[in-house]
């Protein structure tokens, strides 16, 4: 969200064409909107799913209190998410699975999920 600011700003040499708040709207209404899932998923409403991050920004240079959105926006990075729930139910937690660790899972998943399987012979050609 931060890189959707900044590139939103630097394009239209203006410093207030996206806030924090309308690219924190953008990333989880908007983004559940354009896949016409906004019955489902993007806020937090009863009856919807609870797919979320929690983040923590202790020690940010951004304080919370000024402009919760901004600083999520501008503080947030992956050191300081301390859980993530998707349906509700809680799928990382920190101090448990690390980063680095998820990451790898999920590149090696892909690369099998994207490998071309070996060709296979014709029974006729098998000795």
């Amino acid at each position: 969200m931060r890189s959707v600011v900044l590139t939103a700003r630097a394009r239209s040499r203006r410093p207030d064409v996206l806030s924090a708040t309308e690219a924190l709207e953008l990333g989880t209404l908007g983004s559940a909107r354009a896949l016409g899932l906004d019955d489902e998923v993007g806020s937090l409403v009863p009856g919807k799913r609870a797919d979320l991050a929690v983040v923590s920004l202790s020690g940010s240079a951004y304080l919370p209190w000024e402009d919760p959105a901004a600083a999520l926006v501008f503080g947030g990075t992956p050191d300081r998410v301390i859980a993530t729930f998707v349906d509700g139910e809680p799928r990382y937690e920190k101090g448990g699975t690390e980063w680095h660790e998820l990451t790898a899972a999920a590149h090696s998943a892909r690369r099998a999920m994207l490998a071309v399987p070996p060709a296979v012979k014709p029974v006729a050609q098998r000795a």
